[in-house]
């Protein structure tokens, strides 16, 4: 297998593993798996300076999408989170304010 073509694979393995890990709600990985898709995308930056058979660019293109394709749906589901997130410590914060209100009472 070419070099340019195993990166290419590699970049989508480790994007659909960052996928798993997300919906999974394991974010515990998400920062070594997104480091290890940025070396991932630097080495097929070298790789892909060289000249390399149309066909093998062509395959290279395809698993590169797919990849694109799970990142933005990654972006999304890490999005849907945060919001989550914010609105959850929004009410801890009313939570804490309300209590503060009655402890004056008590």
């Amino acid at each position: 297998m070419d070099k340019i073509m195993e990166l290419s694979l590699q970049l989508l393995q480790v994007t659909e593993a960052l996928q798993s890990k997300v919906e999974g709600g394991d974010l515990a990985e998400v920062e070594s798996l997104q480091l290890q898709r940025a070396e991932l995308v630097a080495e097929l930056d070298i790789e892909s300076q060289k000249p390399w058979p149309r066909d093998v660019l062509v395959g290279c293109q395809g698993l590169i999408k797919q990849a694109q394709l799970l990142e933005e749906s990654i972006l999304k589901q890490l999005s849907a989170q945060r919001k989550e997130v914010g609105e959850e410590h929004s009410k801890l914060q009313l939570s804490k304010q309300a209590r503060k209100a009655y402890d004056r009472f008590s």
